[in-house]
């Protein structure tokens, strides 16, 4: 096992750890470190995240515009459009948030 240099100041305030809390603060980097590891997304994930993404904003965009668009003289349609592009929007991000916490889980 590889010593590590201290500087006189870390040494200063570690005096009042006890050797178990020492150890535990030494240990705990390699811990995290090693978790995150597993956590982070290949670069093949991150290109699938960054493609569904920009679809689910084409598609965000294109209902905006319907609804923008939509014809005064027929109010009750429209807000019904509305409405439905609305829930849509809503699945799509809920289903690309599934998705990435599935390639991050894997």
């Amino acid at each position: 096992m590889q010593k590590i240099k201290l500087s006189t100041e870390t040494k200063s305030w570690m005096r009042y750890l006890s050797p178990t809390a020492r150890s535990m603060l030494f240990a705990l980097p390699m811990l995290v470190g090693q978790n995150m590891a597993f956590a982070n997304e290949t670069v093949v994930e991150k290109a699938q995240s960054g493609m569904e993404e920009g679809v689910k904003d084409v598609k965000q965009e294109y209902r905006n515009r319907q609804n923008k668009s939509c014809d005064p003289k027929m109010e009750k349609h429209c807000t019904l459009k509305k409405m439905k592009n609305k829930a849509k929007n809503a699945k799509d991000e809920v289903t690309q948030k599934a998705k990435e916490t599935k390639r991050k889980v894997d």
